[in-house]
């Protein structure tokens, strides 16, 4: 009775799994496809503005752009990778505090961008950060003149936000003392390469004055052995479904216009917070606009991390999760209901194996046979399993769909010119070790999880870039300690984040 009981629960709670990974393919691959279907035949380009010579006909195709683009906000799709009539202003935001390892790249991918008025700031948070001679050397290297990329040293470290929104607040603040009017502020984290049609794609949904932030997330791509790198990829597989279905705001690829965030009050929050991203949905409900999640922004992440940094990374962000967003109970229901039942699943499989006999917590013979118990063992982490292939194999596509194989390649950790092994994997035996990591990966995915779900619920003190905070509530933070960021060296495998 009790077997038969265990494997329809293990059933039950694959059969969730697997539906939100679906989910999350369908919902990537219905917007790329109705994208496709619309905005190709009815793109205004630059070009046809330009042949267009009567005033009055130039507003008129103005107007019948802007109408196109904003049926394809609606749909929250791809936008076309051409020139399109609406390219406001831009000036994108890189805060950094220590030498991120794709720091170069990230860089160079940004002075890359299909689109026409764009400037780079970057706010550094000491003039002895290692993240100043890189960036330095990169403007150097790339040719960039300073209205192209203009560098500041972050001059109030406010002891009640992080340093991320103290950085945000004196950017907006030097825009607004000059003549150079930004329309939209864009942010990007120093661990995101971007693609040349990463702007474009980011800034286009704001055609519609309705929404008032674009934003997208990342998938954390191993590149090697490291076990950490693994479990982290796989906890975020399962966390990537809830952010994109719900549009959750993530400032590593986060767009919104200047006037919106003075009106929304968002600097005021940015004021008192810890995280730039976590106020952004609630200032946004003031003026009642919404938040557009695009998937073809996807930021392929390519650091690799300890275990024990892993742990810590989980614990941050879902105390972030506690801080700002109303559904961290129903994730933490979800944890609870996911990580107890793999572990009962998990124990009596072990144990009834290594008795080789019916056993079931003393309570008599019969009750759950060892075969019962490992199919209900199989059935469940083959489902997370299946669903981290599922999830990976859509964000991988995306990432082919939006970008040339050459750019592809590079992004998912190949060689330019070469067959990336990370993109189409014809090893047999690196697929299967691969697939063999993964799946002993997942009971420690479950155990990062219900980890960081217990202590984010009574952790109050957070170390994030080196540095402790007290964070006693969304908008009550003190910095406790203030050092710049030395330069360390780390083994293969221990690389952190660094941006602000």
């Amino acid at each position: 009775m009790l077997s038969t009981a265990a494997i329809v629960v293990s059933a039950l709670l694959a059969a969730t799994n697997l539906g939100a990974a679906v989910m999350f393919w369908f919902l990537f691959h219905a917007r790329a496809g109705r994208s496709e279907a619309q905005s190709q035949p009815n793109t205004f380009s630059a070009k046809q503005r330009s042949q267009t010579s009567n005033t009055d006909d130039i507003a008129s195709a103005d107007k019948n752009a802007s109408k196109i683009s904003f049926s394809q906000a609606n749909l929250s799709t791809a936008y076309p990778q051409v020139r399109g009539a609406f390219e406001p202003s831009v000036v994108v935001v890189l805060c950094l505090r220590g030498n991120d390892p794709f720091l170069r790249k990230t860089i160079e991918g940004l002075s890359q961008q299909v689109y026409g008025d764009y400037r780079i700031l970057a706010v550094i948070d000491h003039h002895t950060d290692p993240a100043w001679q890189v960036v330095q050397s990169a403007k150097s290297e790339l040719g960039l003149s300073d209205c192209q990329l203009e560098i500041q040293e972050l001059q109030n470290k406010s002891e009640i936000c992080g340093l991320k929104c103290s950085a945000l607040i004196q950017a907006i603040d030097s825009l607004r003392s000059t003549d150079d009017y930004r329309e939209v502020i864009v942010t990007i984290d120093a661990d995101a390469v971007p693609g040349p049609h990463w702007l474009q794609r980011l800034v286009a949904p704001l055609c519609d004055p309705m929404i008032g932030a674009t934003t997208s997330n990342q998938w954390f791509q191993p590149t090697g052995l490291n076990f950490g790198s693994w479990v982290r990829s796989v906890w975020h597989a399962g966390a990537i479904v809830p952010t994109a279905i719900l549009a959750n705001p993530w400032a590593g690829t986060f767009a919104m216009r200047q006037k919106d965030i003075i009106d929304s009050g968002l600097i005021d929050a940015w004021g008192r917070s810890i995280i730039d991203d976590g106020p952004v949905r609630e200032c946004l409900a003031r003026l009642k606009k919404g938040i557009r999640f695009i998937p073809e922004n996807l930021i392929i992440n390519r650091e690799d991390c300890s275990l024990g940094f892993c742990f810590s990374y989980v614990t941050r962000m879902l105390t972030w999760s506690r801080l700002f967003e109303s559904t961290f109970w129903i994730t933490f229901t979800h944890m609870v209901t996911i990580v107890s039942m793999h572990a009962v699943i998990l124990s009596w499989a072990v144990v009834a194996l290594a008795f080789n006999t019916s056993w079931c917590l003393g309570l008599g013979q019969g009750l759950l046979s060892w075969p019962a118990a490992w199919c209900s063992f199989l059935i469940l982490f083959g489902a997370q399993w299946l669903g981290y292939y599922i999830v990976k194999t859509t964000v991988i596509g995306q990432t082919v769909q939006a970008h040339t194989d050459e750019q592809a390649v590079s992004i998912l950790g190949g060689r330019p010119g070469a067959p990336g092994r990370n993109l189409t994997p014809n090893n047999f035996m690196v697929t299967l070790i691969e697939a063999l990591i993964v799946f002993a990966a997942v009971p420690f995915a479950l155990a990062a999880y219900g980890f960081g779900a217990t202590m984010a619920i009574f952790n109050d003190k957070v170390k994030w870039r080196k540095i402790h905070y007290q964070v006693r509530g969304s908008d009550n933070v003190q910095m406790l300690d203030y050092q710049p960021f030395a330069r360390q060296e780390t083994s293969a495998g221990q690389h952190q984040h660094h941006s602000l």
